[in-house]
């Protein structure tokens, strides 16, 4: 066990209730997701290896409900229906309710 020590702060963040963040589980590709500034369906991608601020996505035109990382901490899905490729900021798929 080695003390632990504050290495980054990340400053103006959006105002999270929920507290809802992701953080990708790869040792290659360890990132941080959470609420961007606005609370309009953004998410910001932060590099936790390197300790620099990423990408911003905006995913959705409502707030968000879900974020998480794929097991290769590659990809990215939001509120259940949209999967990005964050590094290249590209949409991969979108999924709808079927009737």
């Amino acid at each position: 066990m080695h003390d632990m020590k504050v290495l980054h702060i990340i400053l103006n963040v959006a105002s999270n209730r929920e507290g809802l963040c992701a953080l990708s589980s790869n040792s290659d590709n360890s990132y941080l997701a959470y609420l961007g500034r606005s609370l309009t369906g953004q998410v910001q991608v932060f590099d936790t290896l390197n300790l620099k601020p990423g990408i911003i996505i905006s995913a959705h035109e409502s707030p968000l409900a879900a974020i998480a990382f794929d097991m290769s901490g590659t990809k990215l899905a939001t509120t259940s229906n949209k999967v990005f490729n964050f590094l290249k900021i590209l949409l991969l798929w979108t999924f709808f309710k079927g009737n």
